[in-house]
């Protein structure tokens, strides 16, 4: 028998080197990784969640350079009882608590991190049963960026509550509805267009507004200049 027979061919140049053979089971995650980069440059997986964040984002660094714009603190100015404007949901549940209030809900709507745009982040506190100049309803306060800019509180009985809501002094319009700006702040109410013969007929519904005008004018800039981003909204 030739000696020739046992020895093994030589390697075909086309055949995938060594190495490449030893990485065998390190292929797919290779290939993953080296994918998942390339999309990313080319702008595709906006919208791949990965838990709480888009795979972007997890892949950016950073905020974004407009980020102070919009979580700034400023003195605030005082919106319903002792809940002033720019105050932390920290803050205000520790008021509530102070005043009596437990039963209250948190919910939070936001956009994960990300230096595409600055911090987008919503608190909603609700209290079912709050008494405001002595009359039930329910109170709702909005947070931007963890700063407080909005309390509404709606009457259970608007008839009662009309004639106490008088000590805003609110200007009455031709519509019934009430409005009343003071600096930065902002008072509105439909109490009494809601429990007037045309509103009762259109099913107004009552309540009254407070507002920080700034932070009112915050938001909308921040829908305006970075709305359009695509992102992922996070509630919880």
């Amino acid at each position: 028998m030739s000696d020739t027979a046992d020895k093994p061919e030589p390697p075909h140049w086309l055949d995938p080197p060594r190495w490449w053979r030893r990485i065998r089971p390190l292929r797919w995650v290779l290939a993953a990784v080296a994918g998942a980069w390339v999309a990313y440059a080319l702008g595709w997986l906006d919208r791949l969640a990965w838990k709480d964040r888009t795979l972007p984002e997890l892949l950016s660094v950073g905020t974004h350079p407009d980020q102070g714009l919009y979580t700034k603190v400023a003195v605030g100015v005082r919106l319903v009882d002792s809940f002033r404007s720019y105050a932390d949901v920290v803050a205000t549940t520790a008021t509530l608590e102070n005043q009596g209030y437990s039963d209250y809900s948190l919910a939070t709507r936001r956009a994960p991190d990300s230096s595409r745009y600055p911090m987008y982040r919503f608190e909603t506190l609700r209290v079912p049963e709050y008494r405001h100049l002595d009359s039930p309803g329910e109170l709702t306060l909005q947070f931007f960026n963890d700063r407080l800019f909005e309390a509404e509180f709606v009457p259970t009985e608007p008839e009662r509550y009309a004639r106490k809501i008088r000590a805003l002094g609110l200007q009455r319009q031709a519509n019934a509805r009430a409005e009343k700006i003071d600096g930065h702040l902002r008072i509105a109410s439909t109490v009494d267009l809601a429990i007037s013969q045309v509103g009762r007929h259109l099913r107004s519904r009552a309540y009254v507004l407070w507002q920080d005008l700034r932070l009112v004018d915050e938001r909308t800039q921040w829908d305006e200049a970075y709305g359009a981003i695509p992102k992922r909204i996070v509630d919880q």
